[in-house]
């Protein structure tokens, strides 16, 4: 979707996309690396969750409605900053279950990121091909960056829902940014 977009709305070359995707593995890199323990301890790991969501739809919106390749590029660190979330969510996750079903915890999770990595390539292609053919009139080439913006919109709605309906226990983040989880009911 990224080479597409670029050529199309843009007109980048092969070295211009190169360049771009640099920066995108530098950019996130320097989060990986260095800012998401920092901001997990500062924020906790539902505030983080949050923030990386609210920072990926930010840069998808800059991305969709970016009227110059500038414009676009300078949404690149902000996207790098969606890489709070992951880590967060994993952090928030494990806490949810046991030990005994961390296992199956992963596998679930692998399978829905294999899902997604199924669905998402043929979805965004599909909304790019309609933006630029059939709704080309709309001038909204950005569209599936768009609906990637929405997408993360209604995971930061559902992250709140559901942390905000956790019971007290979970909801309360110790210093370090962790949350405690209830004690485990030996199952009968």
């Amino acid at each position: 979707m990224f080479v597409l977009y670029g050529d199309y709305r843009f007109g980048w070359s092969a070295r211009t996309v190169g360049f771009a995707l640099a920066l995108v593995g530098v950019a996130s890199m320097i989060v990986q690396g260095g800012l998401v323990g920092l901001a997990v301890r500062r924020l906790g790991e539902a505030r983080a969750l949050v923030a990386g969501l609210l920072c990926g739809a930010v840069a998808f919106i800059i991305y969709g409605l970016a009227p110059r390749g500038s414009v676009f590029l300078l949404g690149i660190p902000v996207g790098a900053l969606s890489g709070l979330a992951y880590p967060a969510l994993q952090g928030l996750m494990t806490r949810r279950v046991g030990p005994d079903e961390q296992g199956r915890l992963q596998g679930a999770v692998a399978s829905i990121m294999g899902i997604a990595g199924v669905i998402a390539p043929i979805l965004f292609t599909q909304v790019f091909a309609a933006a630029i053919g059939k709704f080309h009139g709309l001038g909204l080439s950005g569209a599936p960056f768009l609906l990637a913006a929405l997408l993360l919109v209604v995971a930061v709605a559902a992250v709140r829902h559901e942390l905000g309906g956790a019971p007290d226990a979970l909801r309360k983040e110790t210093p370090g940014g962790t949350f405690r989880a209830p004690a485990q009911e030996p199952q009968r």
